[in-house]
C-alpha cells in the first residue's frame, strides 16, 4: 500500500503548536502588593546527643561509664570490645575518679567477659582487668575477690576448650595484681589447677591421670608446661606468703635458696647480736643467757588453733600426694629413651624437655620449701620426714640415674647444613637443682647404689664450680645451697670425692670475688667451727688457707664486714688454729693497722675500734709486737680517739703495764 499523507487539518494544528504563545498579563488583587512584615517566634530545642554529660568523664566516642558498662552486654562482638577499650581509656586518663568510686562496678561487668565465647573480648577483658586491679591495693581488691576467683576456676574447668585455654592468662592477672589474696584462696584455686592437666582415674585405683588435649591447636605437652609454669608461680607466692607470717620479706632479686642459706649463717655469726659496754663508773648487768624458754599453757585456744594446723598439714600432704606423681608422669613422657647401650657421659635431652624438667625440678623444691616453712611453724619434722620417706627412691629412678643432661641443638632447615645433636648446651641450673634436691632427700647415705650416686653428685658439683660463670647468680647459690646442705650430713662427709670438691672449693675461693666469694668463706669457716668436720679441717688445702686467713687484715686496706665478724669471732673464741695461724703474722697486722679499713662500715671511727679490738683477743703477745705497736702510737697514723682507744685496749692486755 502506499504512504498515508497528511490532512489539512493536521498540518494547521501542527503549525497553531510551534507558534509562541503570549500570556494574559494578570494584575495582582488589591492589597497584595504590599510586604508583610510580620514573623513568628519558635522554640530552639538542640538534638540530644549534643547536650554536655553530666555522668562525668567521656570516651574517645563521648561514652560516659554508665553507658559503656550498659554495653558489655551487647550482642555484638565490636560493641563489646569498644565498650572494654573505652573503659581502659577513662581509667588511662581519670585513674582515681573511677576506681575510687566505680571499682565494683566495673568487676562485676568485666569480669564475666573472661568467660565470652569470642576470643578478641576475652583477651581485652584480661588487659581491661589488669587496669582495674594495677593501681588498686590489696586492701580494695579483697571485698571482690570471691568474685574474681569465681570466674577463675570456671574458665579453668570450662567445657570450652579455648575459655579453657585462656584461663592461663586470667590467672597472670590475679597473681600479678593480688598475689596475696591468691595465697589465702590457695584451697579453692589449687584444685583447679589439677583439673587442668588431668582427671580422676575411673577405676577403683586412687590418684589422678595425665589428660590429653585431642580436640586443641596445641601439643600436651605444650599445654602441661604453660600450667606448669603458672603453677611455679603460685607456689612461689605461697612460700612467700609463709615468709611473712615469720617477718622475712624477700626482694625480687632473691630466692628461697638464697633465704635459708642467709638466715642460717645470720643466725650462726650473731650479726644482729647486741653489743654490751662496760662503764667503770657504775655497777655493771651483763647477761649469761640470752632468750631463755618457757612452756606455755596448753588453753582452749591453744588447742583450736593446733587442731586448725593439723587440718593444714592433711591438706598440704593430700595435695602433694596428688601432684608429684603428676610431675613424675609428666617427666616419663619427655625424658629420653634408654638404648639400651653403653651409657653416655651425659645424657641429651631436646628444648621442650628442658623446660619440662626446670619446672618439675622448681616445683619440687619449692614444695619441700613449703613443707619445710610449715614443720618450722609448728615446730616439728613430720611433713619433711614423710616426704623424705616417700619420693627418695622415685626421685633416684626417674631423675638421677640419667643425670647429667644436656640440651640437643636444634634441628636446622637447610638442608646441607650438618648438625650434632651430641653437642649442646650444659643444662647447668637443672642439674644442680637434680644435686640439691637429691642431697635433701639422700641426708643418710647407707646402701652401696646410694654411695655410687653420692660419688656422681660431688664430681659434677666439683666440675661447675670450675665452670660457673662470676655472672650465673643463680647457679652460685644454687651451688652454695647444696654445699651447706653435704657439709651438715657426716654420711656425705667420709665420701670419696668430698677431698678433692674441698680442694677445689678453696681454689675458686683463692681465685674468687664479690659476693660468691663471701658464701664460699662463711662455708669454710662453719667447717672450721663445726666439730664433726675434723676431717675436712686436717687436710693440706684447709691448713694452707687458714694459715692464710689473717692476710685479710695483715697484708689488705680493705676487708668486708662479714669477713671481719668471722676473724673476731675465731680470736674471740680462743680457737687454736686460728691462734697458731695468726700470731705468726702479728707483726704484719700491726704494720698494716693504719690503712687497714671495714668496708661498708657507715661509721669509719667504730669500724676502726672494732679492728683494735681484735688485738686485745689475739694470745700471746711478744715484746718486738708491743714496740712495733708502741712505735705505731708515737707516728700521727691514728686521730686522738682511736690513739686514745688503742692505749686503753693495750692496757687492758698487758694489766696496766703498758705504757705510752
Amino acid at each position: 500500500m502506499g504512504k498515508v499523507r497528511a490532512t489539512r487539518h493536521q498540518k494547521f494544528v501542527k503549525s497553531e503548536k510551534a507558534k509562541v504563545k503570549l500570556k494574559q498579563k494578570k494584575e495582582l488583587p488589591k492589597g497584595t502588593n504590599v510586604t508583610n512584615t510580620t514573623f513568628k517566634i519558635k522554640k530552639i530545642v538542640v538534638a540530644e546527643q549534643l547536650k554536655t554529660s553530666t555522668d562525668g568523664p567521656l570516651s574517645k566516642y563521648k561514652l560516659s561509664l554508665k553507658e559503656l558498662l550498659s554495653r558489655l552486654q551487647h550482642f555484638n562482638t565490636t560493641s563489646r570490645k569498644d565498650a572494654l577499650e573505652g573503659i581502659k581509656q577513662l581509667i588511662g586518663t581519670n585513674a582515681e575518679e573511677i576506681l575510687g568510686v566505680h571499682v565494683g562496678q566495673l568487676i562485676s561487668g568485666v569480669a564475666p567477659l573472661v568467660l565470652d565465647r569470642e576470643k578478641i573480648v576475652r583477651r581485652e577483658a584480661f588487659q581491661t582487668l589488669h587496669y582495674i586491679l594495677s593501681p588498686l591495693e590489696t586492701e580494695k581488691i579483697s571485698p571482690f575477690f570471691d568474685v574474681l576467683c569465681s570466674y577463675l576456676r570456671c574458665a579453668m574447668t570450662h567445657i570450652d576448650t579455648n575459655i579453657h585455654e585462656d584461663s592461663v592468662f586470667y590467672f597472670d592477672v590475679l597473681i600479678d595484681n593480688a598475689p596475696d589474696l591468691v595465697a589465702l584462696n590457695a584451697h579453692r584455686i589449687f584444685p583447679s589447677f589439677l583439673d587442668m592437666i588431668s582427671k580422676l582415674r575411673i577405676d577403683s585405683k586412687p590418684g589422678r591421670t595425665l589428660l590429653v588435649n585431642l580436640g586443641s591447636k596445641m601439643t600436651s605437652v605444650k599445654w602441661r608446661s604453660k600450667v606448669l609454669s603458672r603453677l611455679l608461680k603460685f607456689l612461689k607466692i605461697l612460700n612467700n606468703l609463709h615468709l611473712k607470717s615469720k617477718g622475712i620479706v624477700l626482694a625480687e632479686t632473691d630466692t628461697l635458696t638464697s633465704y635459708y642459706f642467709e638466715d642460717k649463717e645470720r643466725v650462726k655469726h650473731n650479726i644482729n647480736t647486741k653489743t654490751v659496754f662496760y662503764n667503770k663508773d657504775q655497777l655493771n648487768y651483763f647477761p649469761l643467757y640470752k632468750g631463755i624458754g618457757s612452756q606455755l599453757c596448753f588453753t582452749k585456744e591453744k588447742n583450736a588453733m593446733c587442731k586448725e594446723s593439723d587440718n593444714e598439714n592433711q591438706k598440704l600432704r593430700s595435695y602433694t600426694e596428688v601432684l608429684l606423681p603428676l610431675l613424675f608422669d609428666t617427666w616419663l613422657e619427655v625424658r629420653p629413651v634408654d638404648s639400651g647401650n653403653v651409657k653416655s657421659v651425659e645424657s641429651v635431652i631436646s628444648e621442650e624437655a628442658v623446660v619440662i624438667l626446670k619446672e618439675i625440678l622448681e616445683i619440687f623444691l619449692l614444695t619441700w620449701n613449703l613443707l619445710k616453712l610449715t614443720d618450722e611453724h609448728l615446730q616439728m619434722t613430720e611433713l619433711t620426714e614423710w616426704f623424705v620417706e616417700k619420693y627418695q627412691r622415685s626421685f633416684s629412678q626417674l631423675l638421677s640415674n640419667a643425670f647429667p643432661y644436656t640440651q640437643s641443638i636444634a634441628r636446622s632447615k637447610k638442608k646441607n647444613q650438618p648438625t650434632d645433636n651430641t653437642r649442646g648446651e650444659k643444662c647447668l641450673e637443672e642439674n644442680l637443682m637434680i644435686c640439691h634436691i637429691y642431697t635433701i632427700l639422700n641426708h643418710k647415705i647407707v646402701h652401696n647404689f646410694q654411695k655410687l650416686e653420692a660419688d656422681r653428685v660431688l664430681s659434677y658439683i666439683k666440675w661447675s664450680l670450675d665452670n660457673i660463670s662470676d655472672k650465673n647468680i643463680i647457679c652460685q647459690s644454687q651451688v652454695v645451697a647444696i654445699l651447706t646442705c653435704i657439709l651438715k650430713s657426716e654420711d656425705w662427709i667420709t665420701s670419696k670425692g668430698m677431698i678433692p670438691l674441698l680442694d677445689t672449693i678453696i681454689d675458686v675461693y683463692t681465685a674468687g670475688s664479690g659476693v660468691f666469694k663471701e658464701h664460699i668463706f662463711t662455708l669454710l669457716c662453719n667447717i672450721l667451727l663445726s666439730d664433726h668436720l675434723m676431717v675436712l679441717q686436717r687436710t693440706p688445702s684447709f691448713q694452707t688457707w687458714l694459715g692464710n686467713l689473717p692476710d685479710a687484715i695483715s697484708n689488705e686496706e680493705t676487708i668486708s664486714e662479714r669477713s671481719f665478724d668471722v676473724i673476731m669471732r675465731f680470736a674471740i673464741q680462743n680457737n687454736k688454729l686460728f691462734n697458731d695461724s695468726i700470731r705468726s703474722k702479728l707483726k704484719a697486722i700491726v704494720k698494716n693497722l693504719p690503712r687497714v679499713r671495714i668496708a661498708d662500715a657507715q661509721n669509719e671511727a667504730e669500724a676502726k675500734k672494732k679492728i683494735i679490738n681484735l688485738l686485745y683477743w689475739i694470745g700471746c703477745w711478744d715484746v718486738n709486737s708491743l714496740n712495733m705497736l708502741q712505735d705505731q702510737l708515737e707516728s700521727q697514723n691514728f686521730d686522738f680517739d682511736t690513739k686514745e682507744y688503742l692505749v686503753d685496749i693495750l692496757k687492758l692486755k698487758t694489766e696496766g703495764l703498758f705504757v705510752v
